[in-house]
């Protein structure tokens, strides 16, 4: 078989995932749920504010209140601003990091559950993943034990990302699919979505959820099933 192609661009570096997203209409990309949202935090260092660990620059952070020598617990909390079921976090440490702290969930704010305990930090970089799926809204980090030998600069981080895993984000976004397409009729009457297209549609999405039930998609596969819903969807409007 022969192919033949009329148009190519050559590019002399990597694109960016969020440029391959806005030129070739790709969606479902891993998303940091904490990028951007309310963070709260037990006390704040001079201009080290909470709002620095989400705001995705790695070269800015927040410090907790210190008095060198003085160790005294801290805590963080994010606020996601809607309940997911959350499966790995990342947290970036500055020298001033925490060997023994406590991850917590919560749904309303007001009463958390323990998610993971860590009690052998050793700073730059913990990747906790695994973490089982835990339905929250808000996730609290209560900072206990610092890991400087000599108790300075209390606590500092640089980053926090906060992920589901890739079955539970193509799950939610094709349950939320078939419930946008149940709002049409089937049939071919003004305003109405085409029988066939209407139970083809169904049954794909119907499929994805399935395999994505099943917890073995791979980030591509996710992907690919995410764009292929959304563009579905959007060919409506």
């Amino acid at each position: 078989m022969k192919v033949s192609l009329k148009h190519f661009k050559i590019y002399n570096y990597a694109m960016s995932k969020d440029e391959i997203a806005n030129q070739y209409n790709v969606k479902g990309y891993r998303e940091n749920l904490a990028l951007n949202k309310n963070v709260e935090a037990s006390s704040t260092a001079k201009n080290l504010l909470p709002s620095l660990v989400v705001d995705g620059d790695s070269s800015t952070r927040w410090g907790s209140d210190y008095t060198n020598g003085v160790e005294k617990p801290e805590w963080l909390i994010i606020d996601l601003e809607d309940t997911y079921l959350i499966n790995e976090i990342y947290i970036s440490w500055e020298a001033a990091y925490a060997s023994g702290y406590t991850i917590q969930g919560s749904i309303d704010g007001n009463t958390y559950f323990d998610i993971k305990e860590i009690t052998n930090g050793t700073g730059a970089q913990d990747v906790l993943t695994e973490l089982g799926d835990q339905e929250v809204r808000y996730v609290k980090f209560a900072l206990t034990t610092q890991g400087r030998a000599d108790k300075k600069y209390g606590f500092s981080i640089w980053e926090i990302e906060i992920y589901e895993n890739p079955n539970t984000q193509a799950k939610r976004i094709v349950s939320s699919a078939l419930e946008e397409l149940q709002q049409y009729t089937r049939g071919y009457e003004k305003g109405n979505l085409p029988g066939d297209i209407y139970d083809e549609w169904k049954t794909i999405f119907e499929e994805y959820y399935a395999l994505a039930d099943e917890g073995k998609l791979t980030e591509f596969q996710k992907v690919t099933i995410i764009t292929d819903v959304s563009n579905k969807l959007d060919d409506i409007e």
